[in-house]
């Protein structure tokens, strides 16, 4: 039972397959090089910027990651907007040619774009990871998993974590009941997690949602990698 919760969206990143660490409480982005299957623009949604806090750092990479953070060829510039705190960088792509997410000004529901130029006519898979933060830029590992989006579309409730995860998200968006999914512009608007998508023994804390979509017939081709990170308070 999760009456009197109350949840909220601390900041959510988006990429594929572009690399990340968060570095001294800021998001820095590392590229790993442009090409196909490269989504087309990813953002990187912060919460708005409160009194007296300045622009994120540039450049800045957390301990663990590889590269030197480079610019590549067919990438783009990267802007803030002083509402919903959106940073953009822009590549080529294969599928999509526009991706965007916004968080709402009370950080509690977001809403997302996608244009796809290309239908996916083969199953689209997931793999979900979900961290409870432990220290201040750590997350320990409850539990992953690797499923068959297709397969859970469509079907009934009772069907699991999965299943009700994939209903939340659908009732929120013009996403079609059944794969193969076609070429077109799909959005989920006002998308924010219901009580009922949260397990049980998710109680109180800060949670990590890495979520990667991804073609397994398709040679593993990448659609979109993303990482919400989620504030779970119970009252």
């Amino acid at each position: 039972m999760h009456a009197g919760w109350s949840p909220q969206l601390g900041a959510l990143l988006s990429s594929a397959p572009p690399a990340a660490r968060r570095a001294h409480g800021q998001w820095a982005l590392r590229t790993g090089g442009g090409g196909e299957g490269v989504l087309a623009n990813v953002f990187v949604l912060l919460p708005p910027l409160g009194k007296g806090q300045g622009a994120r750092g540039k450049g800045q990479e957390g301990s663990g990651s590889t590269g030197h953070g480079r610019r590549t060829p067919g990438q783009g510039h990267r802007h803030r907007h002083g509402h919903g705190g959106q940073v953009f960088t822009t590549f080529e792509c294969k599928y999509v040619s526009s991706y965007e997410a916004r968080i709402s000004q009370d950080q509690l529901k977001m809403n997302t774009t996608l244009d796809l130029i290309q239908a996916i006519t083969v199953d689209v898979w997931a793999k979900v990871s979900v961290g409870q933060r432990e220290a201040k830029n750590g997350y320990r590992n409850i539990f992953s998993y690797n499923v068959n989006i297709c397969s859970l579309i469509g079907k009934g409730k009772g069907m699991g974590i999965f299943q009700i995860w994939v209903q939340n998200i659908l009732k929120y968006s013009n996403m079609p009941r059944a794969c193969p999914i076609a070429e077109g512009h799909y959005y989920w608007r006002n998308l924010r997690p219901d009580r009922d998508s949260i397990p049980a023994f998710l109680m109180t804390g800060n949670f990590r949602i890495d979520v990667l979509f991804y073609m397994r017939d398709w040679s593993n081709d990448m659609l979109t990698n993303t990482t919400v990170f989620v504030d779970i308070k119970m009252k």
